[in-house]
């Protein structure tokens, strides 16, 4: 198996990994090719490949599709990103301390806020008569 392909952010994209992108119905194609992604010859970014037509106003992931060596569908490039960050968090769920906790603690410290909560403390502690 080749390690060769091109890192767009979460998602990699392993070298024979097609794009495809279109503009007023007419789709092009880029291919990764080792480390890059070649439209026409020439190395390009996922973004640069998008907005070669058009206005160049275009998010990348939410306008190229992508079709992953040895499968023949394609997915919106998205999809793959969504998936991606969800597995990322599933590896992550066991080793973060008490995640579903976070809100329940009250940062301490010596800003504004902190000595907020401690006047608002103070005005609320009940006083012996």
């Amino acid at each position: 198996m080749s390690e060769a392909g091109y890192q767009w952010k979460q998602v990699f994209l392993p070298a024979g990994t097609r794009l495809r992108a279109s503009f007023g119905s007419q789709p092009y194609f880029a291919t990764v090719v080792g480390a890059e992604i070649k439209y026409e010859g020439h190395a390009v970014s996922p973004s640069c490949f998008v907005n070669l037509h058009g206005s160049g106003n275009r998010n990348a992931w939410k306008a190229i599709w992508l079709r992953l060596p040895g499968t023949s569908e394609w997915l919106l490039a998205d999809v793959c990103r969504s998936a991606r960050k969800a597995a990322i968090a599933r590896l992550h769920e066991g080793s973060a301390p008490a995640a579903h906790d976070k809100g329940n603690h009250r940062k301490s410290g010596s800003g504004r806020s902190a000595r907020r909560r401690k006047r608002r403390a103070l005005k609320n502690e009940v006083k012996p008569h």
